[in-house]
């Protein structure tokens, strides 16, 4: 059976970051609850130890975000 997962604007905002490698950033009270949900639908995951970000996308945010022809541009 398959689930429909409703991402919100902001919870993109916070996989888009992640993508960019602000995953060190995310350690702030407002954005916690945010970031727990993502983690609970299997989007976002601790970083291996030792890596200089806390967080960072699983295959399945990628994925979502490959679908919606999400992609960080450097200018």
């Amino acid at each position: 059976m398959c689930r429909t997962v409703i991402i919100t604007d902001h919870e993109l905002s916070i996989l888009c970051d992640l993508t960019g490698g602000w995953g060190a950033k995310w350690n702030s009270d407002d954005k916690q609850p945010t970031l727990s949900r993502l983690i609970t639908e299997g989007f976002v995951e601790l970083a291996p130890e030792g890596s200089l970000i806390k967080y960072q996308n699983t295959v399945k945010a990628e994925r979502l975000l490959g679908e919606l022809c999400v992609g960080i541009c450097e200018a």
